[in-house]
């Protein structure tokens, strides 16, 4: 009797073992973990870009780059069509018109312009996984969720096993929603939109730009209503020398002739809106006006090409 007891005691205690085993060999840790206080201070110190200043320091880099190669190319141009034009070889109205398809038709420029909508377009799409970052850390920190312990274990052993995979779905997402789009005036869609002004003012030094806001109208081939940019100061009326520009109003002042001025005055010399010392930026459009104007003068002074609008383009 004795040993039928002995028996069964042991047939329960190996039950109980193969219990323990199996639940043993059945135990898995949860797939997804909740954030720590640790790792949400770790997350709180982390930002997208770690080197953004250098980042931003190569762009404007890669851009005048660009700049001086377009201007470069272009003074190229205009001086063999002045060689054209002086050896009769072109006439005065074909070497204007070879100017004006400058800005759209040639295949050079629209080579460099590439390069400068690729660094605008590349910029966009940094400045997006920015604000994606950002909104998703934003999301990752306002998580509230009870710090992993033994007894809470299946409420996350029950957790979809794909919800690693949300944080980075989630990114996606915000990516894929363009936060920021490609129209908006980001540095970089600022700087490619001077970008465009200079190299149609470096092309034509006295024409009013046709698209001062929007840069998708010069998409189309450039017609110019009329009219000449004036390079005289409205002050001194000399050729301008260091420009200026009252963002107020717009007009544009050579600086020495302003700072007289002012001395007796605070009204626009053009028009009635007010005058400051303080208001007044450099007028960079206008400076590339001028110095395109003087390779323009120089061009044409070499090869003993007269050029009879001369005034009227002042």
């Amino acid at each position: 009797m004795s040993n039928i007891k002995d028996e069964s005691k042991s047939d329960n205690t190996a039950s109980e073992d193969d219990l323990e085993e199996e639940e043993v060999r059945s135990f898995k840790l949860p797939e997804y973990f909740p954030i720590t206080r640790k790792t949400k201070s770790k997350l709180r110190s982390l930002t997208a870009w770690k080197t953004g200043n250098r980042r931003e320091k190569m762009r404007h880099k890669c851009m005048d780059c660009v700049k001086k190669a377009t201007e470069g190319y272009i003074s190229i141009v205009l001086e063999k069509n002045a060689e054209r034009l002086a050896n009769k070889d072109m006439t005065k109205s074909e070497f204007d018109e070879a100017r004006r398809k400058l800005y759209k038709q040639d295949l050079e420029i629209n080579r460099l312009r590439t390069i400068m909508k690729n660094i605008k377009d590349t910029d966009v799409k940094d400045v997006n996984f920015i604000y994606a970052f950002g909104s998703m850390k934003a999301d990752i920190m306002e998580r509230d969720e009870p710090a992993l312990t033994i007894s809470n274990m299946p409420l996350y052993q029950r957790v979809s096993s794909g919800a690693q995979d949300q944080v980075y779905d989630h990114l996606k997402s915000k990516l894929r929603s363009g936060m920021v789009s490609e129209n908006a005036d980001t540095q970089a869609v600022k700087d490619y939109r001077d970008f465009e002004h200079q190299l149609f003012v470096t092309i034509n030094p006295t024409e009013p730009v046709p698209f001062l806001h929007d840069v998708s109208e010069g998409d189309n081939d450039i017609e110019v209503e009329g009219g000449k940019v004036s390079l005289l100061c409205p002050i001194s009326h000399d050729l301008i020398e260091d420009p200026v520009i009252n963002p107020k109003c717009g007009h544009t002042y050579d600086k020495t002739s302003v700072a007289n001025y002012l001395r007796n005055s605070n009204q626009c010399p053009v028009c009635p809106t007010e005058l400051r010392r303080q208001d007044l930026i450099e007028d960079k459009l206008m400076k590339q006006r001028l110095v395109c104007y003087a390779r323009d003068v120089k061009i044409f002074k070499e090869r003993n090409i007269k050029m009879d609008e001369a005034e009227d383009k002042l």
